[in-house]
């Protein structure tokens, strides 16, 4: 029985717009590196990440929370 392969997409050839920066090492990251995303208790989507940089797990930081 052949196994299915599944390979994610390089986050260098996709096409998403960025979620935000890295705020450890100011990485831009994209959709690719997503983890987990939840709802706050304020009705927002919360998002972790990893970053490809420094190996950690962040949230994304946009530029107006720098």
């Amino acid at each position: 029985m052949e196994g299915i392969c599944h390979t994610l997409p390089s986050p260098l050839m996709t096409d998403d717009p960025p979620l935000g920066r890295c705020p450890k090492c100011g990485e831009e990251l994209s959709s690719a590196y997503v983890l987990v995303e939840y709802e706050k208790d304020d009705g927002t989507t919360g998002i972790w990440a990893e970053c490809p940089i420094c190996d950690e797990i962040v949230s994304p930081q946009n530029n107006s929370q720098r």
